[in-house]
C-alpha cells in the first residue's frame, strides 16, 4: 500500500481563482465588461491537419471583423452593433452583448496562417487554420528484424 502525501496548494488554487474572479467582477463596471479581453465565447476543435475555431457573431458583417495571427496566437476583433434607442425609449432588459470585442486564442502547436480560411455561416464565424508540416502527426511504420 502506497502512502500519498497531501498537497493542499493545488486543491486551494481553484478557490483562489474563484475569489480573484469575484473581486474583479465586483469592481469593474458592467459597461466595461465588453472591453475586457476574452468575453467573446469561442469553440476550438482539432483535427489531424488543422484547427477549427467557431465564434458566434450575430448581426456582425464580415467587413467589421479583423483576424490576425502571430506565432500560434489567433486574434479576432471587431464590433457588434448596438441598437440605437430614442429619447422616449426605456430599455427594460439588455442581455445581448454589443460594442467592440477582441479575443485571442493560443493554439497548441505550429500553424500555417498563409493557408487559413474564414467564412460566415448564419451568424457564425468559422475559421480553419491548417497545422504546419512540422506540427502534423506522422505515423512511423515498424519494421521487423528480418527486413
Amino acid at each position: 500500500m502506497a502512502i500519498d502525501r497531501w498537497r493542499p496548494f493545488p486543491e486551494l488554487m481553484p478557490v483562489r481563482e474563484m475569489m480573484d474572479r469575484l473581486l474583479e467582477d465586483a469592481f469593474i463596471s458592467p459597461w466595461r465588461v465588453m472591453e475586457r479581453e476574452g468575453w467573446l465565447g469561442v469553440d476550438l476543435y482539432e483535427q489531424d491537419d488543422a484547427y477549427h475555431l467557431e465564434v458566434p457573431l450575430p448581426g456582425v458583417r464580415p467587413e467589421n471583423v479583423e483576424i490576425s495571427t502571430v506565432g500560434n496566437t489567433v486574434t479576432i476583433s471587431g464590433e457588434i452593433p448596438c441598437r440605437a434607442t430614442g429619447e422616449r425609449t426605456r430599455r427594460l432588459l439588455h442581455e445581448r452583448a454589443c460594442g467592440t470585442f477582441r479575443r485571442s486564442v493560443t493554439l497548441p502547436s505550429g500553424v500555417d496562417p498563409d493557408r487559413a480560411e474564414a467564412r460566415f455561416e448564419a451568424g457564425m464565424l468559422r475559421l480553419t487554420i491548417p497545422k504546419s508540416e512540422a506540427a502534423r502527426t506522422r505515423r512511423i511504420p515498424v519494421k521487423t528484424a528480418q527486413g
